[in-house]
């Protein structure tokens, strides 16, 4: 199939909102153009139409269009769709180029993103050995992150899989919800439950109560990094004081130490978890948690989607969904083709400066 019929079966399940009668290009050109603007780093529908405009002798092939859309062309278009189809088609499109199954114990990291202009945050669910976004809810002023993020779990198959999550998301309900859907849960402990915080230090500082304990130490960037991950012993646990946290069979903290320069700093974080006092495994899932903040980084930095301006909710909801698509896109490239330079932020460089560069990235996804 041509990179035009591959990506055209899938795009064909975004419902198109336009009057057949007055529509000049087809959605699924427009879509397939405005995710290689993406892919090739562009921020905004100027950015993308002048890219498209310098590549338009090359990736005009893979399209009906017979002229180049305008960015107001874009902006309507996209500014229109339904979110949650075109999340829904993308997916479709990994789960079938790659028919992978994510294995037991996978890991779920939410987080969420503001986006400045608009008053809005996203609270994104990925998958770390997917390296996807499975889904996402939008969070205005009338609707808390807590409440989202229970929202957003009922979306999702968690069925063996282990969720992580900030301390903010340390609540009764919410990991109890973790648990009906046949997930298990990773979540930090800080102050904003004071008393839960308390006791669990005050466990650590006693003696004979440590069970597993396993250390990682990392040299790199100047700068020696340990981390000591130590469980409590499961009879701790299991006297029932901690009865009210669902399944909770590990607590267990996080001792880092970083010496740069002859200085040595520490910090210790604190854990719960439904998942057996593995120390080894949790100290993973931990560490594996900054994989959405470092989504969220290139976002931010390598997307400059923080100064994208544009004010429609909607446009900027849809434009996330497209730029995490992209770069799921790129990451899973890099993964298997293993190019020389494999920064994300490098190849959509060479998309861009090159279009027979873009025209592989496409090929790649041959459905």
């Amino acid at each position: 199939m041509t990179i035009k019929e591959q990506f055209g079966v899938y795009f064909s399940l975004v419902p198109d909102f336009r009057d057949p009668h007055y529509t000049s290009y087809k959605l699924n050109d427009i879509l397939l153009l405005f995710m290689c603007g993406m892919l090739c780093g562009m921020r905004d529908f100027d950015e993308i139409h002048e890219m498209l405009e310098e590549r338009w002798d090359v990736l005009r092939k893979h399209v009906d269009c017979k002229k180049l859309p305008c960015p107001t062309t874009f902006s309507n278009i996209i500014s229109n769709l339904n979110p949650e189809r075109l999340q829904l088609c993308l997916q479709g499109i990994f789960r079938n180029v790659f028919a992978e199954k994510l294995p037991e114990g996978s890991q779920i990291s939410i987080d969420g993103k503001a986006i400045r202009g608009v008053d809005i945050q996203i609270v994104t669910a990925y998958s770390n050995d997917g390296r996807m976004s499975l889904g996402q809810v939008v969070i205005d002023k009338k609707k808390s992150e807590i409440k989202a993020v229970r929202d957003l779990l009922d979306l999702l198959d968690l069925r063996d899989k282990v969720v992580t999550f900030d301390a903010i998301h340390c609540q009764k309900d919410t990991l109890q919800k973790v648990i009906q859907n046949k997930g298990d849960y990773v979540v930090q402990v800080k102050k904003n439950q004071e008393s839960l915080y308390d006791d669990i230090a005050g466990l650590f500082r006693l003696k004979d109560t440590i069970g597993d304990v396993f250390e990682t130490r990392d040299k790199g960037h100047g700068r020696i990094e340990t981390r000591i991950c130590r469980t409590l012993h499961p009879e701790c646990v299991d006297n029932g004081y901690f009865e009210g946290w669902s399944k909770l069979q590990a607590i267990f903290s996080v001792e880092r130490k970083f010496e740069k320069n002859g200085v040595v700093s520490e910090e210790t974080s604190y854990y719960i978890s439904s998942l057996k006092p593995n120390a080894e495994k949790l100290l993973g899932y931990t560490r594996r948690h900054w994989e959405i903040e470092s989504f969220h980084w290139i976002l931010d930095v390598v997307c400059r989607e923080d100064k994208n301006g544009k004010r429609i909710q909607n446009t900027q909801v849809c434009m996330n969904i497209m730029r995490k698509f992209a770069i799921s896109m790129m990451k899973k490239y890099i993964e298997h083709t293993k190019p020389k330079k494999t920064a994300i932020s490098a190849n959509m460089r060479k998309c861009l400066f090159n279009a027979q560069n873009l025209e592989k990235v496409l090929a790649f996804f041959d459905l």
